[in-house]
């Protein structure tokens, strides 16, 4: 009968203590809270698996944007992002104009990858899934990512962001199905707090 009391007693303390330590991580991080520019120390990479060989892996090397961060309040969050679709690049300069041609991004005519966040919610102490919409080839699609705080430190803060989409949503339906539709996303953001920012979740007047 004791150990079952002790059982009882112990599991809802625990909860709350969990609980109370997440949001204490978050209040922590409270000096975080601000406008970030993303710096040139940010990779954007991706990859395409292929039924048979390695399939396409690259970054894109062109990239500006900013980050409203508020790590207290995450739904207050918000991200801007833009990508030059011709600064793709694998290395093999003939597969890197293929991708540039209307055959993938058609960079001449859609030189701009956009993505603007709608929404955001807090996964963990640190983490939160984003929703937004993102334009590519001059369609604009709904996509969510997950986005971890992985350092800070000074005026800085480093994101890593991952997620999927589908090529063929956007009109890149080339190779497909020898190339697979799922493109995987993979970042490591760069973010540099902006002069003069306000600490109040990223608003400026």
């Amino acid at each position: 009968m004791k150990s079952r009391f002790a059982v009882r007693c112990v599991a809802p303390a625990l909860i709350v203590l969990a609980i109370g330590a997440g949001a204490a991580r978050a209040d922590d991080l409270s000096g975080l809270t601000g406008r970030y520019a993303i710096g040139t120390g940010t990779n954007v990479a991706f990859s395409v698996a292929a039924s048979v060989g390695p399939g396409i892996s690259g970054r894109f090397t062109g990239f500006s944007g900013t980050i409203d961060f508020d790590p207290v309040h995450a739904e207050r969050s918000s991200v801007t992002f833009d990508v030059n679709a011709a600064s793709v690049t694998t290395g093999i300069a003939l597969l890197d104009g293929v991708l540039r041609s209307d055959a993938a991004f058609n960079a001449d005519a859609y030189p701009v990858i956009s993505f603007r966040s709608t929404a955001v919610q807090r996964t963990g102490p640190a983490s939160a899934d984003i929703e937004g919409l993102m334009t590519l080839r001059g369609q604009t699609v709904p996509e969510r990512f997950s986005v971890d705080l992985t350092g800070h430190g000074g005026d800085s803060a480093e994101f890593r962001v991952a997620g999927t989409l589908r090529r063929t949503a956007f009109g890149m339906t080339a190779g497909f199905p020898a190339f697979s539709d799922k493109v995987v996303l993979n970042l490591s953001v760069d973010g540099r707090r902006q002069s003069g920012a306000r600490q109040d979740g990223g608003r400026q007047g």
